[in-house]
């Protein structure tokens, strides 16, 4: 089924994908859509402090090799069937990245430098906690042993970001990233290091441990 006409195809993502109203192949393809339209038109630049809050995945392609693979247009992909949340708090520079699955809660914590003229938040964790109900959290620091033993957890919690890697350049991309394609009052839209596109729906304000 294609994407509903519009003269305006930022209002209708906007206005509708936060309520789920599109089918899974009618968000790809209106995501893809946006996104070629705003790089036809210059228009690539986000406002990083629109960022700020806490979002909650909503959609993701994975990579782009593996959205290529489900649906030759490009638009395969898929609502994200668990609780996946990201908090970006501008002000502190912080990030944190959860996946909440009833009691259980597993997040990641660390810094981000958000990079204005990429349009590129750029980020790496410093600590892991895992809380059960009342019990916890328990937090970890993560150092550079740590980093390679918890980046396969990390990567479920954040699926629409591909692969993860932990730069030690500071050359734009050296660490995971998003690059943003959208933003407004209640959605958000990037790609991944891994070329994945991803949508997350804003939930409140942002929730980290500035």
């Amino acid at each position: 089924m294609a994407v509903p006409n519009t003269t305006n195809d930022d209002a209708l993502l906007k206005n509708l994908v936060p309520l789920n109203t599109l089918s899974d192949e009618q968000l790809g393809e209106l995501l893809s859509r946006v996104t070629v339209e705003k790089a036809k038109k210059g228009d690539r630049r986000v406002n990083g402090d629109e960022l700020n809050g806490k979002w909650r995945l909503v959609y993701t392609s994975g990579t782009k090799k593996v959205a290529a693979n489900l649906n030759r247009a490009g638009f395969g992909g898929s609502y994200f069937p668990v609780p996946a949340v990201q908090s970006f708090d501008v002000a502190s520079g912080r990030i944190r990245n959860g996946i909440y699955l009833g009691p259980i809660e597993f997040f990641f914590d660390g810094p981000f430098v958000w990079r204005e003229k990429l349009s590129m938040l750029e980020f790496t964790f410093t600590r892991v906690s895992l809380a059960l109900g009342p019990l916890g959290p328990v937090s970890f620091d993560i150092d550079d042993g740590k980093w390679d033993a918890v980046k396969a957890a990390e990567q479920s919690a954040s699926e629409g970001q591909g692969k993860v890697e932990k730069g030690k350049g500071s050359k734009p991309g050296a660490n995971p990233f998003f690059k943003f394609v959208y933003t407004d009052d209640k959605c958000i839209a990037a790609r991944g290091r891994g070329g994945g596109l991803a949508m997350w729906a804003r939930e409140g304000e942002p929730e980290t441990d500035a």
